[in-house]
C-alpha cells in the first residue's frame, strides 16, 4: 500500500515538473515512472502486489502519449485516436496478462440498465453544455 502511495506522489511530481518545467522534464520524468513501474512489476513475487503494479503501468503512459502528442503538429480531429487508441491496445494487454473476466472489469449483463441509463446522462449533459459553450467546430469546411 506504501508503493501505490509513492508512485501516487511520484506522478503527482512529475506533473508539477511538466506544469513548471520545459515539456521534454516532464516527459522524461513519466518515462522514469513507467520503467520504474515496469520493472518493479517484474521482480515482484507477490501475486496481488503485481496485480497492483501493472494496470499502473496505464496512468504515466497515458501522460507520455499525451504529452507528446502536444508537441506533435497534428490535426486536433486526430489528435484522440493518436492518443487513445495505443493506450486502448495497452489496456487490453494488461487485462489479458492478468486474466480478467469481463465481471472483473465491471460489464455484468445485469448492470446494462444502469450502464444505459449512466451514457443517456452523458448525451443530456453534452447536448444541454454545447449550447452554453459553444465549442468552434474542429473541421472547418
Amino acid at each position: 500500500m506504501i508503493e501505490a502511495v509513492i508512485y501516487l506522489l511520484a506522478i503527482a511530481g512529475a506533473e508539477a515538473v511538466t506544469a513548471v518545467s520545459v515539456l521534454p522534464r516532464g516527459i522524461l520524468c513519466h518515462i522514469a515512472i513507467l520503467t520504474v513501474i515496469i520493472v518493479r512489476s517484474a521482480l515482484v513475487d507477490d501475486y496481488l502486489h503485481q496485480r497492483l503494479l501493472l494496470p499502473l503501468v496505464l496512468v504515466p503512459l497515458l501522460r507520455i502519449i499525451s504529452l507528446a502528442m502536444a508537441a506533435v503538429n497534428i490535426p486536433q480531429i486526430w489528435l484522440y485516436p493518436a492518443i487513445y487508441a495505443p493506450l486502448l491496445v495497452a489496456a487490453v494487454v494488461v487485462v489479458r496478462i492478468l486474466d480478467y473476466k469481463p465481471a472483473h472489469l465491471g460489464l455484468k449483463s445485469e448492470w446494462l440498465g444502469m450502464q444505459l441509463v449512466v451514457g443517456a446522462t452523458g448525451i443530456v449533459l453534452g447536448l444541454i453544455g454545447y449550447p452554453i459553450l459553444r465549442p468552434e467546430p474542429l473541421i472547418v469546411g
